[in-house]
């Protein structure tokens, strides 16, 4: 998978890199944070091309680390939830109406348990994993490409 990016910082052949919103990403509000407000998403990634700051970059992720990523947001949660389900109304089978009461009340445990995992295992592959994905070449940008507010790139008309 390969996104757009500008980047933001440099240190050694290591770059923080902002995604640029994508024109497919329109109706997608999945890059608006808690507050409200958009962000651009930032990844490090690996910068032998030693693209300087404010250089427009294309970053590729390799398709093995989305797959896997795709998996575990959206597999693993489910996977808890009917564990939660399935582990509260084994415990619970002699209480017919209760046991299934409280089995629903074990899936949303299991749920929220599966996402508590789930930054776990995002914070440890942060800590062994120094970049998300590799730079590997500049990109000019496009004419009726709307550049965000705190790009350092400007458009050239």
């Amino acid at each position: 998978m390969q996104q757009t990016g500008v980047i933001l910082e440099t240190c050694d052949f290591i770059a923080k890199v902002a995604i640029v919103k994508n024109p497919v990403c329109i109706g997608c509000h999945g890059c608006i944070s808690l507050s409200g407000q958009e962000h651009m998403p930032v990844m490090r990634a690996d910068n032998h091309l030693q693209a300087p700051v404010g250089a427009r970059v294309e970053v590729e992720i390799p398709p093995r680390q989305v797959l896997g990523g795709a998996v575990m947001v959206f597999m693993f949660p489910l996977l808890m939830l009917g564990l939660g389900y399935w582990i509260t109304t084994t415990l619970f089978a002699g209480t017919a109406e209760q046991g299934q009461s409280l089995g629903i009340l074990g899936a949303f445990i299991g749920l929220a348990v599966g996402f508590l995992i789930l930054r776990l295992i995002d914070r440890l592959w942060a800590q062994k994993h120094r970049v998300d994905g590799v730079i590997v070449q500049f990109v000019m940008p496009q004419a009726d490409e709307q550049q965000p507010a705190n790009c350092p790139v400007t458009r050239n008309s």
